[in-house]
């Protein structure tokens, strides 16, 4: 029974490992090939199979995880069996309010929005980005106010991407209708680039740091 248990648990955590790791990939892959059913191969059928298991990871069984983690008193987050199957989700994150345990909800909504507005809004790219920006101002917010991370250098690498993400979204405006220019789209790409590579470089010394 005690083998049983400890094969369940590592299961369940294994799998909602593989979920956050890849769940704007399986919501592309789930959302891409449902509308776009083929059946002329096998390798066909197999994708199919593959979307339908990624909609169950990123639509059933992740939301189904957080229900199951925002239901649980906080003496049993940190029971063995417990944290087994939801480690994964509060591993790194203070436990003291229930609030600090929602990253990974807004951390989903994010992408399923995402992919959304990627597949749906192709013809309204100003519409694209100002949802993108109110997102992410949202998660800046969330940071600035609950700071939700175990430590204080995790919690300033996670809002320090943020504030790049959002500068970063923000140069996607000049690649719109609004500038037509392309001397000044030129120039805009070259401070995104440089936003781009200075989030690289802080987060590759916070890497060698630890």
């Amino acid at each position: 029974m005690w083998a049983r248990n400890i094969r369940l648990t590592l299961f369940f955590g294994q799998l909602i490992s593989l979920t956050i790791a890849g769940y704007m990939e399986f919501l592309i892959a789930g959302y891409y090939n449902l509308n776009n059913k083929l059946y002329s191969t096998s390798g066909d059928d197999i994708g199919l199979v593959v979307a339908y298991f990624a909609v169950f990871l990123t639509c059933i069984f992740m939301p189904l995880s957080l229900v199951f983690l925002m239901f649980q008193r906080r003496r049993d987050l940190h029971r063995y069996y417990i944290f087994n199957i939801l480690g994964e989700l509060y591993s790194g994150f203070k436990t003291d309010t229930k609030f600090n345990l929602l990253y990974y909800i807004l951390f989903g909504v994010r992408r399923v929005f995402y992919v959304y507005l990627v597949f749906n809004w192709e013809d309204s790219s100003w519409a694209q980005i100002m949802v993108l920006e109110y997102m992410n101002l949202l998660t800046i917010i969330y940071f600035g106010l609950l700071k939700p991370m175990s430590t204080l250098h995790k919690n300033r690498i996670e809002l320090f991407n943020e504030f790049c993400i959002q500068i970063i979204t923000l140069h996607m405006i000049c690649y719109s209708d609004f500038v037509p220019g392309r001397f000044e789209r030129d120039v805009m790409g070259w401070s995104m680039v440089f936003f781009i590579t200075i989030n690289a470089v802080y987060n590759m010394s916070s890497i060698f740091k630890l």
